[in-house]
């Protein structure tokens, strides 16, 4: 899917090629929607590219379907559209409700560049710090 083009073009920093990809990205998945009407993970995929793209009104809009149609699906996309459309105190909230339930992968969150903003707030090191105790626990009890 385009979708997945996008992401895979931005991870490997792949800027020129990115920026092309993403109107393609956003159509593609946006003809996606019009026949899968409950594709969360579709919306908050849509939902970055429009906010990457420039219109990060629309973004929110798409972030916030995404996650009123299947908040466990989405959860980790729709907290970074918000990050990224500068709704921090959102997206910290949904990254601690997830964090919580021991779903927010630990190596995203430490590595992702969406997170840059807030990376250095207590809030955030609180966050990444239940995330690191709910993953440590889920391994102790897989051992």
């Amino acid at each position: 899917m385009a979708a997945l083009r996008s992401t895979a073009l931005g991870n490997l920093g792949a800027g020129a090629e990115l920026e092309q990809a993403r109107p393609e990205s956003i159509q593609v998945g946006e003809r996606h929607l019009s026949l899968n009407r409950d594709d969360a993970l579709t919306w908050s995929r849509v939902a970055n590219d429009l906010i990457l793209s420039g219109q990060p009104d629309r973004g929110v809009e798409y972030a916030e379907r995404a996650y009123s149609i299947s908040p466990e699906s989405c959860r980790y996309n729709v907290a970074c559209a918000f990050a990224r459309a500068g709704k921090l105190d959102r997206a910290l909230d949904l990254l601690e409700i997830h964090a919580r339930k021991g779903a927010v992968p630990l190596d995203w969150l430490e590595h992702d560049n969406d997170w840059d903003k807030v990376r250095e707030t207590p809030r955030f090191d609180e966050i990444r710090k239940t995330a690191m105790k709910k993953q440590t626990s889920t391994a102790d009890r897989k051992s």
